[in-house]
């Protein structure tokens, strides 16, 4: 790995980190848009005596739980289930302590977390279209944009995924390559001038231990 690689090695983790974390605060108020306009068009249809439960078919039935004010997850009609959803992720949004709003403002801890299960509970509304509405959607002609919502809302969150992992495994290789340096810097001394005696030159100890300790140094 070339020296100027490692020099940016902390900043290029924060970077790719802010800007996954920054896709998914902005796409979780994009699909939440999309979803509630979605549904907007369905309420004279859906109504609590045609869907009394939040549900996806038989072996799919949605409760609702916020943790907060409902902490027992209660049975409610699809439409009561929607309205539910629809207040809690906009105070989810608005809260500027898990959505910053300002610019350097870092995000929380649990970011990632809230951002799941606003997905999983956006996922159920679209679970119950397809299932209880689609045909009321193909007599309005939206099943077109229904379905272009849908499959960009499921590749992002496949994509998203999977980046998280990809990210978390960047960190770990960082963290390792910080422990090398710190605690077992005659070691990276070995490897970098195995890999430099095929080209004729030697990193000597102490230029690299502590340029190595330089590039590393956590902040």
């Amino acid at each position: 790995m070339s020296m100027g690689l490692i020099e940016n090695w902390n900043c290029f983790i924060l970077c790719i980190l802010n800007v996954f974390l920054c896709s998914l605060s902005f796409s979780a108020v994009d699909f939440f848009n999309q979803v509630n306009i979605l549904y907007g068009t369905l309420t004279e249809f859906c109504t609590p005596s045609n869907c009394p439960t939040m549900s996806a078919g038989p072996k799919y039935e949605y409760r609702w739980a916020d943790g907060v004010q409902i902490k027992k997850p209660i049975e409610v009609s699809a439409p009561k289930y929607v309205d539910y959803l629809m207040d809690w992720i906009e105070t989810q949004l608005d809260d500027e302590s898990l959505f910053p709003q300002k610019l350097g403002t870092p995000f929380p801890p649990n970011f990632r977390d809230v951002v799941k299960t606003i997905f999983k509970r956006l996922f159920r509304v679209y679970a119950h279209i397809y299932h209880s509405h689609f045909q009321k959607i193909v007599s309005l002609k939206e099943e077109a944009h229904l379905n272009t919502c849908f499959k960009h809302f499921i590749l992002f969150t496949w994509v998203s995924s999977h980046c998280f992992v990809f990210i978390n495994v960047i960190i770990i290789i960082s963290l390792l390559k910080w422990l090398l340096v710190r605690f077992f810097p005659r070691v990276l001394v070995l490897m970098f001038n195995r890999v430099h005696a095929f080209h004729g030159d030697v990193w000597p100890q102490t230029v690299l231990q502590n340029n190595m300790k330089q590039s590393f140094t956590l902040t």
